[in-house]
């Protein structure tokens, strides 16, 4: 499953990468964890870290720090993120925001290969506001 989500990602990464790098290599593995990793060459610098998570590989401690380490190198970072974890992961992933590291992507796929941009969450029209959550309790 990895491994044929990867064969659709490529391609269209590097179509991206060669709009700016047009030399931008592309290379795959699968880690110990049974996700996939890309990584998006310019010669020998790294420019771009591409992670298809799984159900199982989503889960560990240490995602958020390699996120982290791919952000404050200045690579551009994507996730690809099971379905039922997609929000839950874009989420987590608001906290690098916080420092200034806000050039990464999440995306969700399913058993069919669909891939759909997980974007910002927002507060749906719908939803009733507080008067203590707004300032001044909604004077303004």
């Amino acid at each position: 499953m990895v491994e044929l989500l990867a064969n659709v990602i490529i391609p269209k990464a590097l179509k991206e990468f060669h709009a700016f790098f047009p030399n931008a290599t592309a290379k795959f593995y699968l880690d110990g964890e049974g996700r996939g990793v890309i990584k998006i060459l310019d010669g020998e610098y790294l420019i771009g870290l591409e992670f298809i998570e799984t159900e199982t590989s989503w889960s560990s401690k240490k995602r958020m720090w390699e996120y982290y380490v791919a952000l404050v190198n200045k690579c551009r970072l994507v996730v690809y993120v099971p379905q039922p974890h997609a929000m839950p992961a874009r989420m987590r992933m608001l906290e690098f925001n916080q420092h200034w590291l806000n050039y990464y992507l999440v995306y969700s796929y399913d058993s069919s290969l669909a891939i759909e941009k997980i974007g910002r969450p927002r507060v749906l029209p719908h939803t009733p506001l507080r008067a203590g959550a707004m300032p001044l309790g909604g004077y303004l």
